[in-house]
């Protein structure tokens, strides 16, 4: 769960990008899921990164 500053800078971001003002709900619901996104995806990268040096050192 992203703290209520995160919240609202998030929504400041997506009015200024988008237009569209969001409910405190709904940012919560975007941002969280955004963080979650970027957070599979840097993972993933690490993992690859992990995997492609060890295989680079045989």
């Amino acid at each position: 769960m992203l703290p209520k500053q995160a919240i609202d800078e998030y929504k400041d971001l997506y009015e200024k990008r988008f237009g569209v003002v969001l409910s405190d709900e709904e940012a919560s619901f975007r941002a969280n899921k955004l963080l979650a996104l970027y957070r599979a995806v840097l993972a993933a990268d690490t993992k690859s990164a992990n995997t492609s040096s060890a295989a680079g050192s045989i």
